[in-house]
């Protein structure tokens, strides 16, 4: 690929390339009523680069990983972009005044081989004072001579060394919250994220008229592949907004959804009940949501009652009830795993439990030809695979093609157990289809 800017003549890949400056829409900040900001995607590149070189100033190198711990959406986006570029692995941890959160950093600093650090002065003081009194401090001493803070860079002119990647190379880590037990961590590479992406594009139809927004914190799978990643790679204008901004001000989601005439939007189902305890009608004359088409619902368990007091309540503004959307996802699969239809609505399903649970076997991993909308057989189950690029293409306004793969999940007859009289799937049987899981895959499945 050939960039602007005077950086040219650079070989990158994967997740690399939606940093080049080829895109004509832009992210928009949203930090109030009445303070937005536009960033072309155009520019993106140059200012990433700009902080990769200090990041390098700092120690970072190609496959070390960079913690980034910052309040703000546009930090994170300068941070992310900095990284992938340099090929330097990825760890988001979102910023909170907790001492559990603090603790949560020191566990994951201790799974890591050689760790950076990206935050600001301030939190970095808390966690020094965290240290101090928890036993943390040659740890933190360690990691504070290789620490970046964006609040104290003034000059981003100079672009660091950019570091091509493989597809397999690790693009970010997800950490669960390690709020019960130790943190776990699930490894993204690029290939991992694109068949992803390609998945959740294909799902809903995206187009690049289509336009998002969301509240969800970028250091979750949501906010971050959800609604940056996805809008990037396919061209698409997006509007970020702090999640504590919602949690203070709900009603200025669906303000703002409505003056940027927003199509695609997301929330978990506690996101919808704040927004209907604070909504008044007579305060919401102007909304106008005819241009929603997608209202993503995940990330905890949905209720189909809060589903259809939501869409009843904002129906005379325009909403269809169609663009409710339930989804599953899972850090492990990257982001996305079931999407219903775009347009189809929601129902709800009363199910009753087997009366003997089957046995489950997981066959390999099958390839199928090249599609972004592959046949699923009857009876399985689609599950991302890692795809086998063959090509990134030079404009954005095209997804990535890739090749998909697909597991079927087979129901076995139910094998009692003379023991304690039950039915039990074979343990062995899914021990091995398990190590042939993980050689078709490097997407985590347990």
């Amino acid at each position: 690929f050939q960039a602007e800017d005077g950086i040219r003549d650079r070989d990158v890949t994967g997740v690399q390339t939606c940093a080049l400056p080829i895109c004509q829409r832009a992210i928009n900040f949203i930090d109030g009523e009445n303070n937005e900001r536009r960033q072309p995607f155009s520019g993106l590149f140059a200012r990433a680069a700009g902080v990769l070189k200090h990041f390098q100033d700092c120690g970072a190198a190609p496959r070390d990983e960079m913690i980034i711990i910052v309040e703000r959406n546009e930090q994170f986006i300068d941070a992310f972009w900095a990284g992938v570029l340099g090929n330097i692995i990825l760890v988001p941890v979102a910023p909170s005044s907790t001492d559990e959160h603090r603790a949560k950093l020191f566990r994951i600093l201790a799974k890591l081989q050689r760790p950076c650090l990206c935050t600001d002065a301030a939190t970095l003081a808390r966690l020094k004072n965290y240290a101090a009194a928890n036993g943390f401090s040659a740890e933190i001493a360690k990691l504070e001579s290789r620490t970046v803070l964006l609040d104290r860079i003034d000059d981003i002119s100079i672009p660091g060394q950019l570091a091509s990647a493989s597809p397999d190379d690790i693009a970010f880590v997800q950490y669960s919250s390690g709020s019960t037990s130790e943190p776990k961590g699930v490894a993204l590479s690029h290939r991992n994220l694109l068949t992803n992406v390609d998945a959740i594009a294909s799902g809903i139809g995206l187009q690049t008229s289509d336009i998002g927004l969301s509240w969800m914190p970028l250091t979750h799978d949501m906010g971050l592949i959800g609604f940056h990643l996805t809008p990037l790679i396919n061209d698409v204008e997006h509007h970020l907004m702090p999640t504590a901004l919602f949690v203070r001000r709900p009603q200025l989601w669906l303000a703002k959804a409505s003056a940027h005439r927003a199509s695609i939007l997301c929330s978990p189902n506690f996101g919808y009940r704040h927004f209907l305890k604070t909504f008044k009608s007579e305060y919401s004359a102007g909304l106008d949501l005819k241009a929603v088409r997608i209202l993503f619902n995940g990330a905890e368990p949905i209720s189909a009652a809060l589903c259809e007091e939501f869409s009843s309540v904002m129906q005379p503004y325009g909403l269809k009830p169609s663009a409710m959307f339930p989804v599953y996802g899972l850090a492990e699969a990257s982001l996305a795993v079931t999407f219903p239809s775009p347009d189809s609505g929601f129902a709800p399903l009363d199910v009753k439990p087997f009366i003997k649970p089957p046995r489950l076997e997981i066959a390999r991993t099958a390839p199928i030809s090249e599609s972004r909308n592959p046949a699923i057989p009857s009876g399985g189950v689609l599950e991302m695979s890692p795809p086998k690029i063959t090509a990134i293409p030079a404009r954005m306004d095209r997804a990535p093609r890739a090749r998909w793969g697909f597991a079927v999940v087979r129901v076995l007859p139910a094998r009692r157990d003379s023991r304690r009289g039950s039915s039990v799937a074979s343990a062995s049987s899914i021990s091995a289809n398990k190590r042939r899981s993980r050689s078709d895959s490097d997407i985590s499945t347990q």
